[in-house]
């Protein structure tokens, strides 16, 4: 597959920069190196080790490079299905798709998953659907806080929950499972957008939210090289 449009991929560049915060700097190189480096071929689910992989069949890429691991993130694009999305860096990225989901992703305590729904509603009656859903009784064991909220102008959604609760085992007292969904829209699509991250019990207190949600809106594009 060629990937020869450098106009689009700065275009990108530039809204990723005028969105940004912390993330701006990082990812100035992200979409020239996607667009000209050759790559390494891989089939099946792609194992990120720290080096950028791509399947050349359907432009899948997952990127890092020294700067972009300052800032603890990588780069991740389909040219199948047009997303772009900036997710926490970690070597134990293992990403693959199923029948339902253009992505699939784990990295210990972190998971990811990216779906593509066929609708005429808004992304925020979406989400909004989707809070209702939730928070039917017994839908999501363990459910502590489900909630939208609007940041850096876009919906979001938030939901905890107790593993304890959820899993009816002591040995997950104190821990919480802590998500992010987001929506954002191409035609008659939907690409809906979630992202979690089991925290310990020490870490409870001290997580910070900022990042996940940054990466939720200003790190998330469905328009990549449309």
């Amino acid at each position: 597959m060629q990937m020869n449009r450098l106009h689009v991929k700065l275009l990108l560049v530039v809204q990723l920069i005028i969105e940004g915060g912390v993330m701006k700097k990082a990812f100035i190189p992200v979409l020239i190196i996607i667009l000209l480096q050759a790559c390494a071929t891989t089939t099946g689910s792609i194992r990120f080790k720290g080096e950028t992989v791509q399947d050349q069949k359907t432009g899948f890429t997952v990127y890092a490079d020294e700067e972009t691991k300052k800032y603890n993130t990588l780069a991740v694009s389909s040219l199948k299905y047009h997303y772009f999305v900036i997710l926490p860096y970690s070597e134990q990225w293992v990403f693959h798709e199923d029948e339902r989901f253009c992505l699939l992703g784990n990295a210990d305590l972190i998971n990811f998953s990216l779906e593509i729904i066929k609708s005429d509603q808004s992304p925020k009656d979406f989400l909004s659907w989707h809070l209702g859903e939730l928070k039917k009784p017994g839908a999501v064991p363990g459910l502590e806080k489900a909630e939208m909220k609007q940041y850096r102008d876009q919906w979001i959604m938030k939901t905890v929950v107790d593993g304890e609760k959820a899993t009816g085992g002591e040995a997950f007292k104190g821990v919480k499972h802590v998500n992010f969904f987001a929506v954002k829209s191409w035609e008659n699509y939907l690409y809906r957008y979630h992202i979690s991250r089991v925290l310990r019990p020490e870490e409870v207190e001290s997580f910070d939210e900022k990042p996940y949600m940054d990466m939720a809106t200003a790190g998330f594009k469905v328009d990549f090289e449309r």
